[in-house]
């Protein structure tokens, strides 16, 4: 006997286009994840086919709700749904238990020279990550302090800017990991004397999050998605398009790490709230009523 789903919720481009497509034929109410923020759609720089992103936009006027995980992704659908479908707000939930038995020494520690300043990046290599002004912030506080870059992630640009790093000559002072698990890159959180995030936009973002939890000093762009977690109390906010600010703020951090240290247990508090129970409620209430809305 066929049992179908009571709800069919969808998650990323092309599950959104396959869900929304099969949850019309069915008559079933779909729920539509947004977890990213408008610019990603509007910016100019999609590198995925615009037309995917046009029909999951038409399938989405047909959705029963979007949850979006962030203020800025629920603000880009506001105008384009009918006011039947229904938006709700939902950030991620962070894994506390995880980050705490992770260790508090990163494996590869070894590949840096004792008492180095670790600088940490974790994020994708790709256009919105805005590394064509971090890498160069970056290099230019290696000009002036000891330190070593440690990069976690891949993406579709790795080699691009691999080769700029080999270029300048300076491969010896970024360590390049690539994917690593989840745990590794929570150790390195709680090593490091600072992890930077130069983002030109962002949905909830994860690993700004866990690294509240594992209490690094954080430097990020003044972006909405920052700023709807941060303030000047606890993180050190640059402006998006500026060299010489994320330069001036990195060096900052590691010259004061008293005044780093107090923004960053300031920083605990974003994230205290967003344990998995409390996430799952809410979208346990999503659920339930979308159900008594269909009876």
């Amino acid at each position: 006997m066929y049992i179908g789903p009571d709800v069919l919720q969808s998650w990323l481009l092309m599950m959104d286009i396959l869900g929304g497509l099969v949850a019309r034929r069915e008559g079933i109410p779909w729920v539509l994840s947004e977890r990213t923020s408008g610019p990603m759609y509007t910016g100019g720089q999609v590198y995925s086919a615009p037309r995917r992103y046009w029909l999951r936009g038409r399938l989405a006027r047909r959705a029963a709700a979007v949850i979006s995980n962030s203020s800025g992704g629920d603000e880009y659908w506001q105008t384009r749904l009918p006011a039947r479908v229904r938006r709700y707000v939902i950030p991620n939930s962070v894994p506390f238990e995880e980050i705490d038995s992770a260790p508090e020494q990163p494996a590869g520690l070894g590949k840096t020279v004792p008492g180095q300043k670790i600088i940490l990046h974790v994020g994708r290599f790709s256009w919105e990550k805005n590394l064509d002004v971090l890498l160069p912030a970056l290099r230019e506080v290696l000009r002036r302090v000891d330190a070593r870059v440690v990069m976690c992630g891949d993406g579709y640009l790795f080699e691009t800017y691999r080769r700029k790093l080999a270029e300048w000559g300076l491969l010896d002072r970024f360590l390049l990991l690539g994917n690593i698990s989840s745990e590794q890159i929570y150790s390195w959180m709680k090593r490091a004397d600072v992890m930077v995030s130069g983002s030109l936009f962002e949905g909830c973002p994860n690993a700004i999050l866990e690294a509240t939890v594992c209490g690094c000093p954080l430097v990020v762009s003044d972006i909405a998605a920052y700023r709807d977690l941060l303030d000047d109390r606890s993180a050190v906010l640059a402006d998006v398009g500026s060299e010489e600010a994320f330069a001036s703020a990195v060096l900052d951090v590691l010259k004061h790490p008293e005044q780093a240290r107090l923004r960053a247990e300031t920083a605990v508090e974003v994230s205290s709230k967003l344990t998995l129970d409390r996430i799952v409620r809410q979208y346990d209430r999503v659920y339930r009523d979308l159900l008594e809305a269909k009876s």
